[in-house]
């Protein structure tokens, strides 16, 4: 509707000594919803570059740093999907939900190559790198996500709508973090064996 306004505006008032805005609750709202999905988009995509940056620079391998996103980009897109399943739409706190998940998640996916790289190093059988892998990093993996996920999911008993939308999805967004560091990364490790990850891991 507000483009339609613009384009009658600006072919009728185009040669006119005036200026015509558009204001109003329902036009104010419609800028401040485009300005919240545009921000999130933006933000996301910074987070990740960042994040695959630095992962990149702590793994000395611009391929590191593809893996360590992988977690929290399924994290994302599953989110966006719960998102859309629950009709939950988009806004300010949806925003800092999602920079605070991946800021938590890709946690799990460093520890998990780290662990991964060690053992890989010392055991030429890969299966068994991977066990020890779960056995150790993959039970602090577990805990730290029971623990966090539990402290956010207090948030969904909030009676302000905002807190109770963050609860659930940095809720969801841990549980899917954890789940990718441990199923899909470990996965696409051992299948494509990249050679950063069979390393001494750096100290």
């Amino acid at each position: 509707l507000a483009d339609r306004i613009g384009r009658f505006i600006e072919k009728n008032f185009k040669d006119e000594p005036v200026k015509v805005n558009l204001t109003g609750y329902a036009y104010v709202t419609a800028v401040v919803i485009d300005l919240a999905v545009k921000g999130m988009l933006s933000s996301i995509l910074f987070s990740i570059l960042v994040i695959y940056i630095m992962t990149a620079i702590m793994f000395r391998s611009f391929i590191g740093g593809l893996y360590n996103i992988i977690p929290i980009s399924m994290a994302t897109l599953l989110n966006f999907g719960l998102m859309g399943t629950l009709g939950i739409t988009i806004g300010f706190a949806n925003s800092a939900a999602f920079a605070i998940a991946m800021g938590i998640g890709v946690d799990y996916a460093i520890h998990l190559i780290f662990k991964f790289q060690q053992e890989a190093a010392r055991n030429t059988d890969l299966a068994e790198a991977s066990a020890q892998t779960f056995m150790t990093s993959g039970k602090a993996i577990l805990y730290n996500a029971v623990v966090v996920t539990a402290g956010f999911t207090v948030l969904v008993a909030s009676d302000f709508t905002g807190h109770r939308i963050m609860g659930e999805l940095l809720s969801f967004s841990m549980v899917t973090s954890f789940l990718g560091s441990l199923t899909l990364l470990p996965a696409v490790l051992t299948l494509f064996k990249p050679a950063f990850a069979f390393r001494k891991p750096p100290t």
